[in-house]
C-alpha cells in the first residue's frame, strides 16, 4: 500500500489545479507558503473561498502580498467558518459520544500576515475572527 507524503508547496501562482486541490481537501496539502506572490485582495478571496472545507491545511504564510482591507476581510471570514465548523463538530461529538468526521484539530492553526497593509478594519476583523476560533496559535 502506498503511503502518502505530506509536503510544504511553494506554488509560483495561484493556479486553478491548486484551488482544485484545496477545494477536495488534498490530504497531501497540510503546509503553504504564498510569501511574496503579490496575491492582493482580489487572490486572497479567492484562496479563502476555496479553504472553506479543506481540514488539513493547518499552516498557511500570506506575508507580503499586499494584502488590504478587503482580503483581510474574506481571511476573518474563513477563520470564523472554520471555528465555527469545528465548534459544531466538537459539540456533536460529545452529544452522540462518536467522533465527526473533521476533527477540531484541523484546519488552519498557523497563519502568516506579516508586511501587508491590513489597515484597522482589517486587522479588528482578523482579531474578532480570532475570538470565534481556537484553532490557531
Amino acid at each position: 500500500m502506498k503511503r502518502l507524503r505530506r509536503v510544504i508547496y511553494t506554488p509560483t501562482n495561484l493556479n486553478q489545479n491548486l484551488l482544485h486541490r484545496l477545494q477536495n481537501n488534498d490530504t497531501t496539502l497540510i503546509r503553504i507558503i504564498f510569501s511574496c506572490r503579490n496575491l492582493g485582495n482580489t487572490g486572497v478571496t479567492t484562496l479563502m473561498r476555496s479553504l472553506e472545507g479543506n481540514t488539513f491545511l493547518s499552516a498557511l504564510d500570506l506575508s507580503s502580498n499586499r494584502i488590504e482591507t478587503a482580503g483581510a476581510l474574506s481571511i476573518a471570514s474563513l477563520l470564523i467558518y472554520q471555528g465555527r465548523s469545528n465548534c459544531c463538530n466538537s459539540i456533536m461529538s460529545a452529544i452522540t459520544n462518536k467522533p465527526t468526521t473533521i476533527s477540531s484539530s484541523r484546519g488552519i492553526r498557523t497563519l502568516i500576515l506579516g508586511d501587508n497593509n491590513l489597515h484597522d478594519d482589517g486587522v479588528n476583523a482578523i482579531a474578532y475572527a480570532l475570538e470565534t476560533n481556537q484553532l490557531l496559535e
